[in-house]
């Protein structure tokens, strides 16, 4: 049993009293083991100032099709600014992969800050643009697509060590 109340009044094994202390160890243990996993998962001081990052522009170059930046190397557990844009037509930015394992620190769309604890991905409108500050917790190789409204996509490739 992680927690117990014991009174001077007896109480049967199942009391209400027992099992609402049992519940404030397990609701601890969690809180505990959460707020230790997202630090031990970031691996640094996810409070330091955000690195910024070369912009990510989605559908540039002569067809269209192509993104400003086509690689980012990142470190586990530090803090990075990027923006990301769209280079002419309207793109649905996404990273199944990716996004999930951010922890969000700010995101900025013209000017407004929003407060989310994470993203799935976006549409960004004509000429429109992001500014996202993040921490990545999970090592690997990532892909953040761009696709226009013809279907065409573009991608840059983000490794985290």
């Amino acid at each position: 049993m992680l927690a117990s109340i014991t009174s001077n009044n007896a109480t049967a094994p199942g009391s209400d009293i027992e099992r609402q202390g049992l519940l404030s160890g397990i609701v601890a243990t969690l809180f505990i083991g959460l707020s230790v996993n997202v630090r031990a998962m970031a691996n640094g001081c996810v409070a330091t100032e955000a690195e910024p990052l070369p912009d990510l522009v989605f559908g540039v170059g002569k067809s269209g099709s192509a993104v400003s930046h086509t690689h980012y190397f990142l470190e586990r557990g530090q803090s990075y600014r990027l923006r990301i844009a769209s280079g002419g037509l309207p793109q649905e930015v996404s990273s199944p992969a990716f996004f999930p394992f951010l922890l969000v620190r700010r995101i900025t769309v013209d000017g407004i800050e929003i407060k989310t604890a994470g993203i799935d991905g976006f549409v960004l409108g004509d000429g429109g643009e992001v500014e996202v500050e993040f921490v990545p917790l999970l090592r690997g190789k990532y892909d953040v697509v761009g696709r226009d409204p013809d279907g065409s996509e573009c991608s840059a490739e983000v490794v985290v060590r």
